[in-house]
């Protein structure tokens, strides 16, 4: 009889639930990938046009449609939600705990 692995429902996002340090930053920048994610693909923008709407690389532009959570921070990503017009971006940091 194979075994079963009970799994419960937090109500924390996967980077509180695991501990990690900045879990709030990494939060809101997940959060921000996502809504920069939606945008692109509403609009089907291509990496050219991403990087001349944005003024960014094309290793940029990789990195935000892979999502790279790695390679921006909170207040580079509110500027891009901005950038594409995104009414509210968001622009405060979190506060620290």
């Amino acid at each position: 009889m194979a075994e079963t692995e009970q799994v419960t429902n937090d109500s924390g996002s996967v980077f509180h639930v695991l501990g990690l340090p900045g879990a709030d930053d990494l939060l809101l920048r997940a959060e921000r990938l996502m809504a920069i994610g939606n945008i692109i693909t509403e609009r089907r923008l291509r990496q050219g046009e991403i990087g001349t709407l944005l003024g960014m690389t094309q290793s940029d532009v990789a990195a935000l449609i892979r999502g790279n959570i790695n390679v921006f921070s909170s207040e580079r990503l509110a500027h891009i939600l901005r950038d594409l017009g995104h009414a509210d971006a968001g622009l405060e940091t979190p506060r620290r705990k």
